[in-house]
């Protein structure tokens, strides 16, 4: 069996019988080890396969016989960086003399959290470092610091026979790899009170369970002399679990209890039950309970239960979720900057980490089981590491759920051309698209291609072969990938994001050759979004470019969202440009400034402005006054339109015919007569 990810898995090997599984262990074991597994039935050691990797190895006897378990040891020592670990872990690392306790379960990676630790301090003082191990994991080579690693029972009989020589041979860093017995944690705490800086582990899973477990070793008329030296040497401890990320590999959730004089008075008075509640309203200076560190699943869950279209981390700040367009606090307390780099690189695997480190942001997409999925943008503001979750929903929504326009499923079924939606970041562009995209998979057959910076929205084949490509993932750029597209038989391109000319190129190119190609654009109407394509390209180009956008546009759908009349949704008012014959003759010529107009009076053809979409949410009791002209292109047009009702702006005109001019004989003035 071997363990994934903290899953045990069964392999494809027949089972080994009793005399094979012996022989294997006796194998890699030396004379030595043998002779203390004979003798004590039970070992541990470690194992090189040159080339493969070192394992530390448990062997055990058990009622069926011989066995033993294998440990993969990393072949490199990881950094600090490398694991996600905060300023406080360097700051606990400098410190002159104390005791640093790192505790967790066994396989919770308490060893190699200490080896980064070790390594910090190689690459940043110059001391003397002794540890003492069983069985040595990470191999150190002297850097700053000069560096000895003793193995107990190969260099030492035991952890605390190495440490009580340990104290003799001038040391200033000691790691003890366990504290397992009361000798070797007296033999600790006198080394911490003498002037040394001392690691050690414990099988703890909690700061406060740490402390009762080191005074309960010992009898009870040395206890309040013990808690007085451990008052005064505590400089931290550390526990930690490891966690499942989201996108698979474990992170390390940590508790953080830093000796500050209100936790040393703590340890002193025996008051460990009142040591939860310090550690968690002590974040100021680095604390965090494990509950504090696992908060991130909560968050998820918060984000699912109301509706949340955004989560937002930043140090300095609690958590905040965005819903219906307004932020909310989803915590009391502010994250500190450790905490929000830890939930940050919690989310990242090692590629994302790299990347991140590289280029300070990075994009992508994760899923959690039950919770759905969510696009990430991580980045660096002020030299702090922040994130914001975009829920993604996984059902695909039909055109109808959203309240769009009719038209915009005949859209979908189009031949060819090219649709471009367009908005502000948050306003629905990518749900639209794949309403769109999930139509014309259900309604029509053929081959369906996307590339995605991430992929929001996983559609199931129906109708259609749908191939979904993530920028990153599965290709390096949106230009490598669309350079290939057209040899990959597509009938429907989307393309997640039109972020420059070349992209803007290969759009035009594929709605030129026959295909229906979709893409998006960051514009707050059509008129901008016009002027934004046309200014890709150098002025020498303007003329073809504005040729081949009046014959190969079939439609652009600018849309925003604006909050309902009981603040509890948002609704999409939609803009609607489609390419007539006298559409095209304006965006030939350039005449951008006219489009407006032509589409405020082309509403038998599916056309309609911002204002017009607005007028009709507001006629209809969805949304209020002050949001319809808030979100208005012209709001003294939308306060007219509302005031004389929607036909009098697409035709001012209209009913002349019924009037009569006739004199007031009273007034001495003209009046209008139906």
């Amino acid at each position: 069996m071997i363990r994934v990810d903290g899953d045990v898995r069964r392999i494809n090997l027949p089972p080994l019988e009793h005399n094979e599984v012996h022989g294997l262990i006796y194998e890699i074991m030396n004379d030595k080890q043998r002779k203390d597994f004979e003798e004590f039935l039970e070992t541990d050691f470690s194992f090189e396969v040159p080339g493969v990797a070192r394992f530390r190895v448990n062997a055990f006897n058990q009622n069926r016989g011989a066995g033993a378990v294998f440990r993969t040891i990393p072949s490199k020592v990881l950094t600090m960086e490398d694991l996600g670990m905060g300023q406080v872990f360097k700051d606990v690392s400098m410190v002159p003399r104390g005791l640093v306790l790192v505790t967790g379960p066994t396989g919770s990676g308490k060893s190699t959290t200490l080896a980064a630790m070790i390594d910090y301090i190689n690459d940043n003082r110059y001391d003397h470092i002794l540890t003492i191990e069983d069985p040595i994991e990470f191999v150190h080579e002297s850097k700053k610091c000069l560096l000895n690693q003793r193995e107990v029972h190969r260099d030492t009989h035991g952890f605390n026979e190495a440490l009580r020589s340990a104290l003799r041979e001038d040391p200033d860093i000691i790691l003890v790899g366990e504290l397992r017995d009361l000798e070797t944690i007296r033999l600790a705490l006198t080394a911490a009170e003498t002037g040394h800086l001392v690691f050690g582990t414990l099988h703890t899973t909690s700061a406060a369970k740490t402390i009762d477990r080191i005074i309960d070793v010992f009898p009870a008329e040395e206890k309040d002399m013990v808690r007085s030296m451990l008052s005064e040497s505590l400089n931290a401890v550390v526990s930690q679990t490891l966690l499942k990320k989201v996108n698979g590999g474990r992170v390390a959730a940590h508790e953080i209890m830093i000796g500050t004089p209100a936790i040393r008075n703590l340890v002193r008075e025996g008051k460990v039950a009142q040591m939860y509640s310090a550690i968690q309203t002590s974040a100021g200076v680095g604390m965090q309970t494990l509950d504090q560190c696992m908060e991130f699943d909560k968050l998820l869950k918060l984000m699912v239960e109301k509706g949340a279209s955004d989560l937002f981390i930043t140090a300095g700040k609690p958590p905040m979720v965005k819903v219906n367009g307004k932020l909310y606090a989803a915590g009391k307390s502010s994250l500190s900057p450790e905490q929000s780099k830890e939930l940050v690189y919690g989310v990242m695997n090692p590629e994302q980490q790299a990347t991140f480190d590289k280029e300070h942001e990075c994009n992508f997409a994760i899923n959690t089981r039950g919770l759905g999925r969510f696009r990430v943008s991580s980045f660096f503001q002020r030299n702090l590491v922040g994130m914001v979750l975009r829920r993604i929903e996984v059902n695909i929504p039909r055109v109808s759920d959203l309240g769009l326009p009719p038209i915009i499923e005949d859209l979908a079924m189009t031949k060819r051309g090219l649709i471009i939606f367009v908005g502000a970041t948050g306003t629905g562009k990518s749900t639209s698209l794949a309403s769109m995209i999930g139509h014309r998979n259900e309604n029509s057959s053929g081959h369906i291609i996307s590339i995605e910076d991430p992929i929001e929205f996983v559609h199931q084949h129906k109708g259609c072969i749908v191939t979904q490509r993530e920028v990153g993932v599965d290709t390096d750029s949106f230009e490598i990938a669309l350079k290939n597209t057209l040899r990959q038989a597509p009938d429907v391109i989307m393309i997640g994001e039109v972020r420059s000319r070349e992209t803007m190129e290969h759009a035009l190119t594929f709605a030129e050759t026959g295909h229906l190609c979709l893409c998006t654009l960051h514009a707050n109407n059509a008129n901008q979004a016009l002027d934004r394509i046309i200014h890709f390209f150098p002025s020498d180009r303007h003329s073809q470019i504005w040729m081949d956008l009046s014959l190969n546009l079939k439609a652009m759908v600018a849309q925003q969202l604006v909050t309902t009349v009981d603040g509890q949704g948002r609704r999409a008012a939609i803009e609607i440009l489609i390419n007539t014959p006298l559409m095209a003759d304006h965006i030939r010529k350039g005449e951008v400034h006219l489009l407006k107009e032509l589409m405020t009076n082309s509403t038998q053809q599916g056309m309609q402005t911002f204002d017009q979409a607005l007028y009709k949410l507001y006629a209809e009791g969805e949304i209020t006054y002050d949001s319809a002209i808030a979100s208005a292109d012209s709001p003294n047009d939308l306060r007219l339109m509302i005031k004389l009702g929607a036909d009098s702006k697409s035709n001012p005109m209209e009913g002349v015919d019924h009037l009569s001019i006739e004199a007031d004989e009273d007034e001495a003035a003209f009046s209008f007569r139906r």
